[in-house]
């Protein structure tokens, strides 16, 4: 899905805003020819911080994972089962020795399909999180618990990102969260060139009516739908 019809702005530059890490994984995922043509800023809004103790894992039957940051500083899964939401997440709990039984497109559909699962289930998490998984698994019956394992802290954009983004040409903005959304809207005054790429409808409606040069949502929130999404809006091609 796609707002504003007209595309009369160039857009061959790309601002990448996921934690350092994330974002350089993201990038070399992209076309390296369509790439070699494109200005690239990595300047994340948020840094991934360890906080708080690994859990004691002998009490519960699984593990929850809805992002990869959150295996590499969970505990070793040593066979335990795992549900994760992305692809990612998923080759993260397998590194990290987890079976993994479920691999959801969204923390919606991971509550929706997981049945019958063996409780008590541990939620390996960052501070911010979305759709109260825990919560809504425990009211059905899956009994699940809560463990922080990092904290997201906010950064600001970088003097080189805030130049981009002054610049004359169109920027390329794929954003993966609604929190991110709301960071890079507040910081940046003038939207005017910027053409976002949301995961969500939920990231989407943060940013529409803000004065972006276009918002398009990718088809499927998974890092392959972004990945396409990105190249053809730096191909100039209009995406349906």
């Amino acid at each position: 899905m796609a707002n504003n019809a007209e595309t009369d702005i160039d857009a061959r530059s790309l601002l990448l805003t996921r934690p350092r890490e994330s974002a350089q994984r993201f990038l070399g995922e992209l076309d390296a020819k369509l790439m070699a043509g494109v200005t690239v800023v990595v300047s994340p809004l948020i840094e991934i911080v360890a906080i708080g103790k690994k859990p004691n894992l002998s009490a519960f039957a699984g593990a929850i994972f809805t992002s990869a940051h959150a295996p590499p500083l969970a505990p070793c899964g040593e066979g335990k089962p795992a549900f994760c939401v992305g692809a990612g997440t998923a080759r993260a709990a397998r590194v990290r020795g987890w079976d993994v039984l479920l691999v959801a497109e969204t923390a919606e559909d991971l509550v929706a399909q997981i049945k019958d699962s063996p409780t008590p289930l541990i939620h390996l998490s960052g501070r911010h999180r979305r759709g109260e998984i825990a919560e809504r698994l425990s009211a059905t019956g899956t009994e699940t618990k809560v463990h922080v394992l990092y904290d997201q802290r906010p950064q600001a954009l970088s003097g080189e990102a805030q130049q981009l983004l002054r610049g004359p040409t169109g920027v390329v903005v794929p954003l993966f969260s609604p929190r991110t959304a709301k960071l890079f809207y507040d910081q940046v005054t003038d939207l005017s060139k910027v053409f976002v790429i949301a995961i969500s409808d939920a990231v989407a409606e943060l940013v529409e009516g803000s004065g972006c040069h276009e918002v398009i949502t990718a088809r499927a929130p998974t890092g392959v739908e972004m990945r396409r999404s990105v190249e053809m809006r730096l191909r100039g091609t209009r995406l349906a």
